[in-house]
């Protein structure tokens, strides 16, 4: 569910206005990655994890980033771990080749041992964060704020009295909350866009949560 939300519950319920609380009282940003891992029920932890991962924050996140940044940049990349055949493969694996302790991907280094030197083999994972906390506290600071400020978007009542602007000032001072201030960045120019949806969806509005 982490993967899928930027904003946690007690965050968001302490931002909302009571009318957009009360319209999104149906919803559940939890709900999508929740009916995958019920699906998995009787399985060990890692696998119903993989399992729920590969069926949401692989294909909806990761993929998806990888694959329009490298067309928008006329690179082809291949992901040769995610064959078919590899994927079976590492499914029908019991959770100890696959984690112990703190200890990930055993099976795979330990296929490679005699292949990648140790500093390849046993270095720290890097990922490909966005960051959110250098941009908006320096050169996006300013435009943000007059965007999330502004009586167009103050018109709309989504959001409590001064719940934004208490975000950002603890931003621009501590640094804290970029990522909340993001999805209502994100939420407020997607309204401007005019990509709508039917009224009678609004009660859902995911990009709350930036599922």
């Amino acid at each position: 569910y982490g993967t899928n939300s930027f904003i946690g519950d007690g965050a968001l319920a302490a931002v909302l206005s009571d009318r957009l609380r009360r319209s999104c009282s149906g919803y559940d940003p939890a709900e999508h990655t929740l009916k995958f891992w019920e699906r998995t029920k009787g399985a060990d932890n890692a696998s119903r994890m993989l399992y729920t991962d590969i069926k949401t924050y692989l294909p909806g996140d990761i993929l998806v980033k990888v694959d329009r940044m490298s067309m928008a940049h006329s690179l082809e990349v291949r992901a040769p771990l995610l064959d078919y055949r590899v994927i079976e493969f590492a499914a029908s694996l019991p959770q100890e080749f696959k984690v112990k302790g703190r200890e990930t991907k055993r099976v795979l280094k330990a296929a490679f041992a005699r292949v990648l030197p140790e500093e390849i083999l046993r270095r720290k994972k890097a990922g490909f964060p966005v960051p959110y906390g250098s941009w908006l506290r320096n050169g996006l600071r300013q435009p943000v704020e007059d965007v999330l400020l502004s009586p167009e978007a103050r018109s709309r009542g989504y959001f409590r009295k001064g719940a934004v602007a208490r975000l950002l000032h603890a931003n621009a001072r501590q640094g804290r909350h970029s990522r909340e201030i993001f999805c209502l960045l994100t939420l407020e120019l997607w309204h401007r866009s005019g990509l709508l949806w039917p009224r009678s969806s609004l009660n859902a509005i995911p990009c709350l949560s930036c599922a």
